[in-house]
């Protein structure tokens, strides 16, 4: 089965040699986005799907170029 990951610390993804990890330079506790914001939470679940669809190769941490408050999805 496929899996990705979410990660909000870079080095913890590079250290936990998962398959797949996307990384997000977001505050704890809000990896899918910020509360209420459904389509940023939408374009967050996309990226993961997309993810595990198309990945080369395991072992991938791709970060996301989203930033916290301050972009339209």
């Amino acid at each position: 089965m496929t899996t990705v990951g979410l990660a909000l610390v870079k080095e913890v993804a590079d250290a936990a040699r998962a398959p797949r990890f996307l990384y997000l330079h977001w505050p704890f506790g809000h990896a899918l986005g910020e509360p209420g914001n459904v389509v940023q939470q939408r374009a967050v679940l996309h990226d993961m799907l997309s993810m595990a669809a198309a990945a080369p190769r395991p072992g991938l941490v791709v970060p996301l170029p989203y930033r916290w408050r301050r972009e339209t999805y």
